[in-house]
């Protein structure tokens, strides 16, 4: 992905957010924007009983930011039942950044 012209991986978003107890498992996907290039978004899936409320997914934004550096905050953090997977159970990253 190319934020602001920074250069990141999934994988290394990923690994910040899967060290935070809450996260089972998390897809992040670079989606086009005018101004930066690629947005970040994320889509976690909580462990069992833990909150997906709107200050879950702030917590998981800021975390990327203190981790990464701001300009690899992520537009969007969305907690999902599960993520969409290949064939070879592979995540399939396509489908979460075109929201379906």
């Amino acid at each position: 992905m190319n934020v602001a012209g920074k250069r990141v991986g999934p994988a290394e978003i990923e690994s910040v957010l899967t060290a935070h107890p809450a996260v089972a498992e998390v897809a992040a996907v670079g989606v086009p924007e005018q101004i930066k290039g690629e947005a970040i978004y994320c889509f976690w899936v909580p462990v069992s009983g833990a909150a997906s409320t709107p200050e879950a997914c702030e917590e998981l934004a800021q975390l990327v930011a203190d981790e990464l550096g701001r300009p690899f905050r992520p537009g969007l953090v969305r907690p999902v039942a599960a993520l969409p997977r290949t064939r070879s159970a592979k995540t399939l990253r396509r489908a979460p950044a075109d929201g379906s």
